[in-house]
């Protein structure tokens, strides 16, 4: 009845959402933009078809043209920097992250993704930084917690490390990789009893780990226990 009804429109565009009909959101995206050329939601929906289709830079373009409008737009920077990073391009990530924590500092993803892009261009100390936000953020934040130990561990901030190990396998025990890598942050600082605890939990979570049981049995020699060494290495 009204072809040009920017509220019917918006709304063919967040049931097109709901439903991850993505060819339906740019139906009727493209359809407001005529109505309306700086509609964010039309924007948004673009983007989001864009993104079904793993084209990056049709995002970043969307995603450009959506923070022009509306500079302010927490999720069109946070997006915008999303498909900079997925596209390699860690740089123009950190930037547009950096202006998604400027709309809303408590937004923990956000300084996630900070950290990581940052660890990429190898600043490991504003890495740092963003990883210890996100966590103070979320306590519950387990990515920024690996993340920041594998920062730490990069550093030479061994100690600090384990501990950030051990805070993130106390909030998730699946988390193997982790459990290898305090195992091996103890036997680099010398706690050969504490690396055989954590390579022991590795093997036996995994009985087929041959680089856990190689540190198993590393870890077993330092302590002078030769013969399960000489066990674990065979």
């Amino acid at each position: 009845r009204n072809a040009e009804s920017e509220e019917s429109l918006t709304n063919l565009i967040a049931i097109g959402m709901t439903n991850k009909d993505y060819e339906m959101v740019r139906e009727y995206a493209e359809r407001l933009l005529e109505v309306r050329p700086q509609s964010t939601a039309a924007l948004e929906g673009l983007a989001a078809w864009a993104s079904s289709k793993n084209d990056f830079a049709l995002v970043a373009k969307f995603c450009t043209l959506l923070v022009s409008v509306a500079p302010k737009h927490f999720e069109g920077w946070f997006n915008l920097g999303l498909a900079h990073q997925k596209a390699g391009r860690f740089k123009e990530a950190a930037e547009a992250y950096t202006h998604a924590i400027r709309t809303k500092p408590d937004a923990p993803q956000a300084h996630t993704n900070l950290g990581i892009v940052r660890q990429e261009l190898g600043d490991l100390k504003g890495a740092r930084e963003a990883y210890e936000q996100a966590i103070k953020l979320d306590g519950e934040a387990t990515a920024a917690m690996w993340n920041l130990a594998l920062v730490l561990e990069r550093a030479g901030e061994q100690e600090e490390a384990e501990k950030t190990y051990t805070k993130l396998l106390e909030k998730n025990p699946d988390a193997e990789e982790a459990r290898f890598r305090l195992g091996y942050v103890r036997l680099q600082r010398g706690n050969f009893s504490g690396a055989a605890e954590a390579f022991e939990a590795c093997v036996k979570r995994r009985a087929q780990w041959p680089e856990a049981q190689m540190n198993l049995a590393l870890s077993y020699w330092k302590m002078g226990e030769k013969d399960l060494a000489q066990m674990v290495y065979e």
